[in-house]
């Protein structure tokens, strides 16, 4: 079995200088580079809500805004059960024929 060979001891001491020095670096970048990352996000967010609205302004009809409403014929008696049919004579009868 291969062992690796041991450090000399210039070895031991740029390493011990050099890992504060890594260390104090870490935590700035580690920062602005979360800025960054959420800089991007923002930038994506914000060209997604400015697409939306200018697609939003460019429908010229209104309609499309909003669902036109849809009568839907009663069906045929033949296909009414005799509560159905109840409800409908009420609904006649107090006048409550649009709601």
């Amino acid at each position: 079995m291969l062992s690796n060979p041991p450090l000399p001891r210039h070895d031991w001491n740029l390493l011990s200088t050099v890992t504060p020095a890594i260390n104090a670096w870490m935590t700035p970048c580690h920062r602005a580079i979360m800025a960054a990352r959420t800089l991007m996000d923002k930038l994506d967010e914000r060209i997604s809500f400015v697409t939306a609205c200018i697609m939003t302004e460019a429908l010229e009809v209104s309609s499309l805004h909003q669902p036109t409403r849809v009568r839907v014929p009663p069906p045929p008696p033949s296909m009414l059960t005799p509560l159905s049919m109840l409800i409908n004579n009420n609904k006649r009868e107090f006048g409550m024929q649009g709601r």
